[in-house]
């Protein structure tokens, strides 16, 4: 069987993408709060987030995905759907 790691600090595996995730809030700067220590972000209850991915790579690929799951207690936002109200870019 194989178990959720005991550490949230995990070594970075090289296969020559690389990939950087970032957190930013959409509301108010402080809802999302990066922790240097503990190396974690700290996100409000309730924050509305916009989550940045990126993915770089040396040489020519064919056929790659990048998947990433959302955190649990996330919720995606669709603005074409009617109940999800306005979505606006953040202030970066």
């Amino acid at each position: 069987l194989t178990y959720a790691p005991r550490s949230t600090v995990i070594e970075a595996y090289s296969s020559g993408f690389t990939i950087t995730r970032q957190y930013v809030s959409m509301d108010k700067k402080d809802d999302v709060i990066y922790d240097e220590n503990e190396k974690i972000y700290k996100v409000k209850a309730g924050a509305r987030v916009k989550i940045q991915l990126s993915m770089t790579n040396q040489i020519r690929r064919f056929h790659v995905a990048l998947v990433d799951y959302l955190p649990a207690a996330f919720e995606p936002l669709n603005p074409s759907l009617k109940g999800t109200g306005n979505v606006t870019l953040p202030f970066t």
